[in-house]
């Protein structure tokens, strides 16, 4: 078995209100994901879309597809390979903050980034909400 290893390493990244684009703040965050996952080769990660409870489930199971697929998409671009990566649309159905405030709302839309194959190594995952995006 490998060596016992402790990293820390963020779990997840916020999208604006119907956007499915990578923000800024984002790219900086993925950045330390995809630095984490091309030091340790045996990891994979399965991506969660996530929305909030506005629009109908179709639409929004959609919109949870896309927003996996530009994390994906972002996370190729830095070298991680795609078969190190699963996709995992799931709509509204999973609120990270149940409500119907524009901070609550900020908080679930989202992309979590689950690790899945560890082989030992143990993994602080830190919640972050550096980049969150409020509606104007």
């Amino acid at each position: 078995p490998p060596k016992q290893i402790t990293l820390r390493v963020p779990r997840n990244i916020h999208f604006a209100l119907d956007k499915s684009n990578i923000s800024t703040p984002s790219t900086d965050i993925l950045n330390q994901i995809a630095a984490v996952l091309k030091k340790h080769p045996f990891l994979t990660v399965e991506l969660q879309g996530h929305t909030d409870s506005r629009a109908s489930d179709q639409y929004n199971l959609a919109l949870s597809k896309q927003r996996a697929i530009a994390t994906r998409n972002y996370l190729l671009q830095q070298g991680v390979q795609p078969e190190r990566m699963l996709i995992r649309p799931l709509g509204e159905s999973k609120l990270k903050k149940p409500g119907n405030t524009i901070l609550e709302h900020a908080y679930n839309r989202r992309v979590e980034i689950n690790f899945l194959d560890l082989r030992g190594v143990d993994i602080i995952f830190e919640n972050q909400d550096a980049d969150l995006q409020l509606e104007k």
